[in-house]
């Protein structure tokens, strides 16, 4: 979050970011849930291959390439499937974050001064840096690290 002035008050600006990973995190979360229908769509291909060799449908060389071919695909899927888990849960702490940040900011929508309360609701950190001269000037870096945020 970034905070803007308009007739001298500070009001915030939410960064693009917050609503990114929304969609981000919906898209994960479909993918997750197909790649699950996927899994078990094999599993059911896989029975009825076997049902077909035992009545003898498919021969054992056909039943062979084609339950590989499918074993490699579950396989694959699984390591996807573990993946998008933990990138979903992550992607939904963040999300969380951002909404319980987005809920405390509102709060503060007509800041008229910024006071000890709104610093200690809204900042989770300050990192200043060290200065340096450039051009007879001091040049310091200092960071800012919201609540609930990474930014």
């Amino acid at each position: 979050m970034i905070l803007g002035g308009k007739n001298g008050k500070l009001m915030p600006i939410y960064p693009p970011a917050i609503s990114m990973l929304s969609m981000r995190l919906k898209k994960n979360r479909k993918r997750f849930d197909d790649l699950l229908l996927r899994r078990k769509e094999i599993d059911r291909v896989i029975e009825n291959l076997y049902e077909d060799k035992v009545s003898g449908i498919i021969n054992n060389e056909r039943f062979t390439k084609m339950s590989n071919r499918f074993e490699d695909e579950q396989f694959e899927i699984k390591q996807q499937i573990k993946n998008l888990e933990k990138t979903v849960k992550e992607e939904a702490t963040h999300e969380l974050n951002s909404n319980k940040f987005s809920a405390m900011a509102k709060k503060f929508t007509q800041i008229e001064e910024l006071n000890l309360q709104i610093l200690q609701n809204l900042i989770d950190h300050i990192t200043v840096g060290h200065y340096q001269m450039v051009d007879g000037f001091k040049e310091q870096e200092i960071e800012i690290c919201c609540k609930f945020t990474a930014y």
